[in-house]
């Protein structure tokens, strides 16, 4: 992995797997450097997301689940299902939260303008840093360079 991924669709070959299908004790003993000491888990979204097959009746039920009009839906769990998020895979999506908008930089003002914590950091500490320090940023909390915890996770 690299910052300086252009096209993450052909350049980028390492996922985090979902936290439900990880062998916890591992994970544990790797926190920190799982996490990148970011807020969560997962840099974006961490309530998994949901598929269904197309079939009459069949709704959206919110973000994460669907519904059936005509009967109730089956859940099922698929642990080699693989759905896979390209969530700041290139510097350019840091850089694109730079002018995301013009809210005050209190707590309050930035859950307005950012549901989810790591972007409220990213917002904040373009002010803090040049493009130089960002990128380093990118870097430390980002991209895993680390061969041995790739391998050991």
């Amino acid at each position: 992995e690299s910052d300086a991924v252009k096209d993450p669709f052909r350049e980028v070959t390492l996922f985090k797997r979902n936290f439900e299908h990880v062998t916890k004790r591992t994970y544990m003993q790797h926190y920190r450097a799982v996490t990148g000491r970011n807020p969560n888990y997962f840099l974006t979204y961490a309530n998994g997301k949901s598929a269904a097959r197309v079939q009459p009746g069949l709704r959206s039920n919110g973000a994460h689940r669907f519904s059936n009009y005509d009967r109730d839906p089956r859940e099922a769990w698929a642990a080699e299902a693989a759905i896979l998020h390209y969530t700041y895979t290139t510097f350019d999506d840091i850089k694109a939260r730079k002018g995301r908008c013009e809210c005050e930089k209190d707590e309050e003002s930035l859950k307005k303008c950012f549901i989810l914590d790591f972007d409220r950091v990213l917002y904040v500490k373009w002010d803090e840093m040049n493009e130089a320090r960002m990128r380093e940023f990118y870097n430390q909390r980002v991209v895993w360079r680390d061969q041995g915890l790739k391998k050991r996770l």
